[in-house]
């Protein structure tokens, strides 16, 4: 209570006095109880303990064939009862008409916040209380209201309008928002005159409003468009915000009209045609155009699979861009790396059914720097998580590049002068590991050596480095000599000067490739010829060239639709250089599922 609600407590013209009441002979008066909301227990607790729990400010009863009824102070009395009072000091009421008493309810709680509810439940008191009077001169009953309720005549009597149409519809919720200011009474005035016409559902009047539409339009034009149709609604929801021309709205509607009639004509002549996938299938390989996260591989190679060799995607968004077309793009850039290397072994976990018993996983992965020029400690992050979902650390080996230079001309960073390969096993003692890695020394008798492009560049000729097998051309071979660690190996970043190397615009080509050197290598330390390796990072399709060339059956998940359509070409031409040439006699009929 405020010196406000005094002031009216002095003013009335009631009996009044100050008597002490117990709280057992009063209850909420029934206009009170019905318009207000119940004051949050703590509301008054602090003020109430400061004043000893007595009410600097008396609760005030009106009296009614021996009842008290609270009209105002419920809040200070139930903080009373529950500290265990029994009676306060009230102002009693003695005398009154049932329209004053609730005048006096209302003048006593003018200081509460109050919602559109609250408010135009007031207003309709006032609507009672001052009844239409026909021939009586110098009575104005919207000015009565109005001032009653602080607001202008001409207002009071547009809101007025509104509660007599609306208040025996299920539209009365519309005048609460008015009055919380939530929307304007001018557009439920045109909202009234447009559902004398028009039946409209809740869900689309409520939109109409929060979308603010203009009623006049919309009266004009209903019958030519279905509200009801979310995506129709959405497409003209621009030509019905604001008071367009007709003809605007017009033009629009014929235009969305053209559109369904054009697609309804499409679906009607449809004809039964090859359905096109983001799948390539050979006799002797699958590539999927998709995430590695989503895709599937057949069934049959459940327990199948003897190697899964592959680069994941790592430093995201430093040393590898991000791909802000994906849906997970943003929730990729703010991982940390040790969050980063948990989403990829998330993933590897999807494929760790399909490993054979003693199969293996091959990872090539670096330390990347984060962008703060901290070391991230992927490696280490990515080596606890594998064996978080059963995989173990069986071997490590280091990728030595002959020519860590740019990776493209445009670059102004070269790429890493090595990066790391994780071997990871089902068992940590029982994988297959091949006991005939070098081949005999007579190969260099049949293959010729020759010499040829290590560094990128666009030509083919030009002795930039040293010498190496053509392998893709002729017999993948290893590398290595005796004069090399088992733990090392040498190659370069990519050969362009290859027989597969695509003809592509350069922001076409994959920057960083993985050699055949290098995936031929793992290929015949964890292989045998026809069996199955699998590559979820596919890129350009190097791990592929080398499966082929070694006689083994490939699968590969490659997310970037540019790089999986140049690995549907490789596939395509290694397949046809294998069957020209018999490379090794292998027998590659069998299909792969």
């Amino acid at each position: 209570m405020n010196k406000q609600i005094l002031q009216t407590l002095e003013n009335i013209k009631f009996k009044k006095r100050l008597e002490k009441i117990k709280f057992e002979l009063m209850e909420q008066h029934p206009f009170h109880l019905e318009t207000y909301d119940v004051i949050p227990e703590d509301y008054l607790s602090n003020s109430l303990d400061r004043s000893g729990d007595e009410p600097i400010y008396p609760p005030v009863l009106v009296v009614n064939n021996d009842r008290y009824f609270i009209i105002s102070g419920t809040g200070r009395i139930d903080h009373m009862i529950r500290k265990g009072l029994k009676e306060c000091s009230c102002y009693i009421i003695e005398d009154g008409s049932e329209d004053q008493i609730i005048d006096l309810v209302i003048d006593l709680n003018k200081s509460r916040v109050k919602n559109g509810v609250v408010l135009r439940k007031e207003f309709e008191h006032f609507m009672r209380k001052y009844l239409p009077k026909k021939g009586t001169t110098g009575y104005n009953r919207y000015k009565l209201i109005g001032k009653e309720v602080n607001l202008c005549e001409e207002r009071v009597k547009k809101i007025v309008a509104v509660i007599e149409q609306l208040q025996i519809t299920e539209f009365m919720y519309l005048v609460d928002k008015v009055f919380s200011n939530q929307y304007s009474l001018n557009q439920l005035r045109k909202f009234c005159s447009l559902i004398k016409e028009v039946k409209l559902s809740k869900e689309v009047i409520d939109k109409l409003f929060e979308n603010n539409c203009d009623f006049d339009l919309i009266k004009k034009v209903h019958d030519r468009i279905d509200l009801e149709n979310d995506e129709e609604f959405k497409a003209l929801l621009p030509s019905l915000q604001s008071a367009k021309q007709i003809n605007e709205i017009n033009s629009a509607i014929d235009q969305l009209t053209t559109t369904k009639d054009y697609i309804e004509k499409f679906n009607k002549g449809k004809v039964p045609v090859n359905i096109l996938t983001d799948k390539y299938q050979s006799e002797n390989s699958i590539i999927y155009n998709n995430d590695s996260r989503l895709q599937t591989i057949p069934e049959k190679l459940i327990g199948n699979v003897r190697v899964i060799i592959g680069s994941p995607e790592y430093g995201y968004d430093t040393k590898r861009p991000g791909r802000n077309w994906s849906d997970n793009d943003q929730e990729l850039r703010q991982m940390t790396s040790k969050e980063f290397a948990k989403y990829i072994a998330s993933i590897y976990k999807r494929f760790v059914k399909y490993l054979a018993p003693d199969g293996s996983i091959y990872i090539v992965v670096y330390d990347y720097k984060n962008k703060d020029g901290s070391y991230s400690l992927f490696p280490e992050h990515l080596a606890i998580e594998m064996k978080e979902i059963g995989l173990h650390l069986t071997g490590r080996k280091k990728w030595v590049k002959n020519n860590p230079l740019r990776r493209q001309y445009s670059y102004k960073d070269s790429v890493e002068a090595y990066e790391d390969i994780y071997r990871f096993s089902l068992s940590p003692n029982e994988f297959y590991l091949n006991p005939y890695m070098f081949m005999k020394d007579e190969v260099e008798t049949i293959f010729k050596r020759t010499s040829g492009c290590t560094n990128h560049g666009n030509k083919k000729t030009g002795i930039k480095g040293g010498k190496y097998f053509q392998s893709n051309l002729k017999k993948v071979v290893n590398v290595l000599d005796k004069g090399y660690c088992e733990d090392i190996i040498r190659c370069n970043v990519g050969n362009p000067g290859d027989f597969f190397r695509q003809a592509q615009e350069v922001e076409n080509r994959h920057s960083s490739t993985s050699p055949i050197e290098l995936t031929a290598t793992l290929v015949l330390e964890s292989t045998q010829p026809g069996d199955t390796v699998l590559d979820i990072w596919n890129g350009v399709g190097n791990t592929m060239l080398s499966s082929l060339l070694l006689g083994r059956k490939y699968v590969g998940i490659e997310i970037e639709e540019k790089y999986f359509k140049q690995t549907v070409e490789k596939v395509q031409e290694v397949e046809k250089f294998i069957e020209d040439h018999d490379i090794m006699n292998i027998n590659l009929s069998k299909k792969i599922a």
